[in-house]
């Protein structure tokens, strides 16, 4: 937990980072659902709430290389909301240089 005064959820402390299979999992499962009841696609991600996502660099950037892979998601289409890890968020920022 950040330590947020503001959230709910930062007040019930850390017990552990996501790993890349399970944040993959809930969006997958969600895009599952979404094509069987509505015959829909899943097109946008948001990752916020129930912890920093930036605070778990590694696995974050894991799922999102699968949802872009493995779902069709475009990675302009994912959204990382952060309190602002700034060595993270300079990482995020040099892997996006490199890539261009």
């Amino acid at each position: 937990a950040m330590g947020c005064v503001f959230c709910a959820t930062g007040q019930m402390g850390f017990a552990r980072q996501l790993t890349p299979e399970e944040i993959f999992e809930q969006v997958s499962i969600f895009a599952s659902e979404l094509k069987s009841q509505n015959d829909d696609r899943l097109t946008n991600v948001v990752m916020m709430g129930m912890g920093e996502p930036l605070a778990n660099y590694r696995n974050v950037m894991s799922a999102i290389k699968r949802m872009n892979s493995d779902l069709g998601i475009g990675a302009r289409k994912i959204t990382v909301s952060t309190v602002g890890v700034v060595p993270n968020i300079r990482k995020l920022y040099q892997k996006h240089e490199n890539e261009e």
